[in-house]
């Protein structure tokens, strides 16, 4: 064998066992990862940001048949900082608005598989047509799920003045735990995905524990609890594999910014 063949052979050794390395550890990152599934509307109207009550039953099958179990946000926060062990094939399923379906097509569905979720609440719209009732909210919790906020009027918290930010922050969580007090919100969305460090700090100092981003990934122990990652859902023309490419590329970006590449960031610029 030549000197050349050699070199060839061993650099592609070292390759092989590199991406042998790198698909453990990409691996070993999704075992110990949260994914927080966005979702808006479960209807089906053919919008963008409504999934078909058939293809999101699909999609809690194929998490359920994958071992997934759901968790809340509060749980999240609290079972993090204990074990990285206990974050395993854990997932948290949240809606973002306040649509009445998610109580009357979503809930059903997730309840066949032992799933609970989260709904963050946009106080504005409560009672509108196709909008959650305080009625619905109160089987939601009965049932195990999350009550969360999406403000008080449904603003871009970044645009908002400091009395602005206070007033969406505050009013949203006391309109609903006035009403019962066992709603507890303290969990957060941020609608369009508004946020600065003003408004993090701005979530301390209003009792808030956690807030969910729009920007594409998944959580793990070290993941800002204000500045949380979701796997980001839409209407895909029927098309269930996207849910699972979706995941995947949400585990990747993740995974690859913990190796100082943000690959979401990549994509924008291309």
């Amino acid at each position: 064998m030549s000197k050349k063949s050699k070199i060839c052979l061993a650099m592609f050794a070292m390759l092989l066992v590199l991406t042998s390395v790198l698909y453990y550890d990409f691996k070993n990152f999704c075992k110990h990862s949260v994914p927080i599934f966005a979702y808006h509307r479960v209807v089906n109207d053919n919008k963008l940001y409504s999934i078909d009550p058939t293809i999101f039953e699909q999609q809690m099958r194929y998490l359920y048949e994958q071992g997934y179990s759901t968790m809340s946000l509060n749980e999240f926060i609290k079972d993090r900082e204990q074990t990285n062990n206990i974050l395993q094939k854990k997932c948290i399923i949240t809606f973002d608005d306040g649509y009445v379906d998610n109580n009357k097509n979503a809930r059903p569905i997730m309840d066949k598989f032992g799933f609970k979720g989260t709904i963050f609440v946009a106080i504005k719209f409560m009672a509108w047509p196709n909008y959650v009732t305080w009625m619905d909210l109160w089987d939601l919790k009965t049932d195990g799920w999350e009550i969360g906020s999406h403000t008080y009027n449904h603003l871009a918290l970044s645009e908002c003045n400091a009395k602005q930010l206070d007033y969406e922050l505050q009013a949203s969580k006391d309109f609903i735990n006035k009403f019962d007090p066992k709603f507890n919100v303290n969990t957060l969305a941020y609608p369009f995905g508004s946020e600065t460090e003003a408004t993090e700090q701005a979530l301390k100092e209003h009792g808030y524990i956690a807030a969910v981003t729009g920007v594409d990934g998944v959580n793990t122990q070290s993941t800002p609890e204000y500045r949380l990652y979701r796997v980001n859902i839409f209407n895909d023309s029927n098309n269930f594999n996207m849910f699972k490419k979706r995941l995947l590329w949400s585990q990747l970006s993740s995974w690859t910014r913990t190796y100082g590449i943000d690959i979401t960031r990549l994509r924008e610029l291309l």
